[in-house]
Parts: structure tokens; C-alpha cells; sequence
């Protein structure tokens, strides 16, 4: 706990210094406790630089800070844990959601098997992205599942926008893109109560490449990173703490239309010539609009109306088909 405290203080402090009295003054520790403790993040990592009359600072890193993104966010969110490594942070909230609640909140800073919708991989390299789930228990009919899709999309897309001063847009139903390049993903796997119907539990997975990566071959045509289109230097707790802040207004406000009219404002989907795949079958459309449920309404190129929701549904833009 005194570790975790420690790192909270020199990420808060960003540049400055900390001296090792005023953390052993704040924690009611003895100096020895937080040398033992700086040497313990060091070990860890965390580059922790340190000067004999000033004190400790975290230097050259963007370092996670798991009690700094606890108290800076909403009570909704009752825990919140950062691991180093895991295969899936999805995979680890459905293997204990019997035993916590509504709230938990699980951080990843590498996942070894990050995955995406249909059972694709998501690349989720070490100290480059946000990698994170949280657990609910929704009570929300079946058909009305898109509306946390749409939820978690909008509060990425808000909290890309005002941590990092760039405007992603939403590819429909859970892309998060910068010109044309994938930055990040949503997975929302849901458990159904057999006799109501209704979505009794739904992890929420989010992915977000943050800072450059060297993609390999398969990747670097479509895919980026935040750091790549912007100017403005933030950190991933930030970027974590301002998702998660808005993630909980809108989680709350799921019934609200204007949740809705936000996703429309970032989609970069809408009244532009798509290929539509369902089921391996493709056909060429104009997306019209998206319904209150956060359905997609394609217009076929032969002139019908058609409602998708997500499954095994593909859309991307076409260039070559006109209006």
C-alpha cells in the first residue's frame, strides 16, 4: 500500500521532485520505509530518478498509477486494479465476476492474448496503449446491448478528445479511428439470463494504442496510434481517468438521446458509401442513420432499407462506390 501511495505522490508531482521527508511525512512512514519502497517501483521499473537534496521523481516514463487513477475517479468505480502482464483483462474479470461487483475496474499495462469482436487478436504491446475492463450487471434487454457499445465509444471518443486535443471518430459499432487508421477497439461480451432475456452481466473491454508503435507488416496499413496525430503530450492515467469519468455518465444516462446524437457526432460512418458484410455476404449501402438502440440504418444500392446490429457484421468505407 505504502508503494502504491509513493508512486500515486511522483506521478501527481509530474516533473518536480518529492522529498523523501515530505512522503515519509504524508504516509506517517519512516524514511527507511520509502527508500524500501522506491527501491521496490524501481525494481518493478518505474524509472525513478533521484537527487540527494530534492528528492524522487519519475523520469522519462509514463508510468500507470493504480491508487492515482482510484482517487481521481467516480465512486461507480469502487475498484480498481493495475497488473503488469496478462493474457486478457476481459478473460480475467469473467473468471472471478461471481465474486465482485458492479464497478471493477481491471488495467493491464501489456496483454499477452488481447483480443477483439469475432475473435480477433488486439495488439496490446507493453507500455504503449490502455488495456482495461470493467464489469457490470446492466439488466438491459438483449436488443438494447448496443446502447453500452455506443456508451463506451462516446466516452473513449470524448476522453481522446480532451486529454489529447484530437478528434477520433467512431467506425461503426466499436472502432475508434484517426484518418483512416485504427487506434483502438471495444469489446463487450455479455452473459444473458436464460428465462427474463435481459443482459444480467457485461464486461467492457477497451483497447487504445496511446503512443507509437512499429506495427508488423499485417498491422502498420491500418492501423495507429494517438501519439501519431497530435501534438499534445499527456499521460495514459489521464486518458484512463477521463474515460472512466465519462464512461460513468453515460452508463448512466443509457435511455438519454442525446447519447445517441453523440455517437452520430463522431461516427465517421454516416451518409458515406460503405461495403456491408454480414455472414461473409457483401453488398455496397449508404449509412442513413443510427437508430435509439444504436442499430445502424443501411440503405442498399438497390434501393432497401435494411437494420443491422452487431454480430457478424462488417462495414468499411468504399472510395470507389458514389452516391
Amino acid at each position: 500500500m505504502v508503494k502504491e501511495k509513493i508512486k500515486s505522490a511522483l506521478i501527481e508531482a509530474k516533473t518536480a521532485f518529492v522529498s523523501g521527508e515530505a512522503l515519509a511525512k504524508v504516509l506517517n512512514v519512516s524514511r527507511t520505509t520509502v527508500n524500501k519502497a522506491i527501491n521496490q517501483l524501481r525494481k518493478q521499473g518505474v524509472n525513478i530518478e533521484s537527487h540527494p537534496k530534492v528528492g524522487y521523481r519519475i523520469k522519462n516514463g509514463d508510468v500507470m498509477g493504480e491508487s492515482y487513477i482510484r482517487k481521481n475517479v467516480t465512486s461507480f468505480y469502487h475498484s480498481v486494479k493495475v497488473l503488469e502482464t496478462t493474457q486478457s483483462t476481459n478473460d480475467d474479470i469473467k473468471a472471478i465476476q461471481h465474486t465482485i461487483k458492479e464497478g471493477y475496474v481491471l488495467i493491464a499495462d501489456e496483454q499477452t492474448k488481447g483480443k477483439g469482436r469475432n475473435g480477433r487478436s488486439f495488439h496490446s504491446e507493453k507500455g504503449k496503449g490502455i488495456y482495461l475492463s470493467i464489469f457490470l450487471t446492466p439488466d438491459l434487454p438483449v436488443h438494447q446491448a448496443l446502447k453500452i457499445t455506443s456508451a463506451t465509444a462516446v466516452a473513449c471518443a470524448e476522453a481522446i478528445e480532451l486529454t489529447f486535443s484530437v478528434k477520433p471518430g467512431i467506425k461503426w459499432v466499436n472502432d475508434l479511428m484517426i484518418e483512416q487508421k485504427k487506434i483502438g477497439g471495444i469489446l463487450c461480451e455479455a452473459g444473458v439470463d436464460i428465462h427474463s432475456g435481459n443482459i444480467e452481466t457485461m464486461v467492457v473491454g477497451v483497447g487504445i494504442n496511446v503512443f507509437h508503435q512499429d506495427f508488423d507488416e499485417s498491422l502498420a496499413e491500418i492501423a495507429g496510434s494517438i501519439e501519431d496525430f497530435t501534438q499534445r503530450k499527456n499521460t495514459r492515467n489521464e486518458l484512463i481517468i477521463a474515460f472512466l469519468n465519462r464512461f460513468d455518465y453515460w452508463y448512466k444516462n443509457l435511455n438519454h438521446p442525446y447519447l445517441i446524437k453523440r455517437y452520430k457526432q463522431y461516427s465517421n460512418i454516416l451518409h458515406v458509401p460503405v461495403t456491408v458484410t454480414v455472414n461473409q455476404e457483401s453488398y455496397l449501402a449508404v449509412i442513413k442513420d443510427i437508430d435509439e438502440n444504436g442499430a445502424c440504418i443501411a440503405v442498399k444500392s438497390d434501393g432497401t432499407t435494411v437494420t443491422l446490429n452487431s454480430g457478424e457484421v462488417t462495414i468499411r468505407r468504399n472510395y470507389q462506390y458514389t452516391i
